[in-house]
């Protein structure tokens, strides 16, 4: 064979010719890899320590603190409840209303005739199936709130109070 002169330029084939290796390759790798990483970093962010709007919103809504905590005794309402069968069923009920002041307790005494008027109207079409179990009890409790806070205005109840509960 014979040997070849290191001044003679390589001879080029058809076949196996690669081209240089890019590097735009590892560079979009690497972008992809960064972009990754920082898209998860800002959802952790956001699932751990940014403040979500509806928390938000229920923080506002909570209801105000009450210094001193008055509470009003409502008089024993009875009434017959709907029922499916012929059978006759009977609410016996005596509540407690809480207020934030106590100057405010006269002037609710005076509207128990309108408030009494109101919940039997309200018991009265009541079903032993709406006041069975916790969620039925509070359903009742909601609407009643939400009745006497109409009668009230401009006072504020806070809450009304199942001080008896009976149904036979």
């Amino acid at each position: 064979m014979a040997e070849q002169d290191n001044n003679t330029p390589p001879i080029e084939s058809d076949g196996d010719v690669t081209p240089p290796k890019s590097n735009l390759k590892l560079i979009i790798m690497i972008v992809v890899g960064v972009l990754v990483l920082a898209g998860g970093g800002f959802g952790a962010y956001l699932f751990f320590f940014k403040k979500d709007d509806k928390v938000a919103e229920l923080v506002e809504e909570a209801p105000p603190k009450i210094e001193e905590i008055v509470v009003v005794d409502f008089p024993e309402i009875l009434v017959n409840l709907k029922g499916r069968d012929k059978k006759r069923r009977f609410l016996k009920a005596k509540f407690l209303f809480e207020l934030a002041k106590a100057e405010d307790k006269p002037q609710i005494e005076r509207l128990t005739p309108r408030i009494t008027d109101a919940f039997q109207v309200y018991l009265r079409e009541l079903r032993i199936e709406d006041v069975e179990g916790p969620a039925g009890l509070d359903r009742v409790r909601e609407e009643m709130l939400h009745r006497l806070n109409k009668i009230t205005r401009p006072i504020k109840v806070h809450n009304i109070l199942f001080h008896q509960f009976l149904i036979q």
